[in-house]
């Protein structure tokens, strides 16, 4: 495994948190849940 891939690896958490976070900020309650079809294009490019 390559250090790039090792990194990626770790950050990928960290990413999927601070996604998750900025979504609750916004107003999308439960994001990892939600069915991301029935938002809209602009909540979903917010949230990231």
């Amino acid at each position: 495994m390559s250090l790039q891939d090792k990194m990626n690896v770790s950050a990928k958490p960290a990413l999927k948190s601070l996604k998750t976070e900025v979504a609750n900020e916004l107003g999308l309650a439960n994001y990892d849940q939600t069915d991301k079809g029935n938002l809209t294009a602009r909540q979903n490019g917010y949230a990231g």
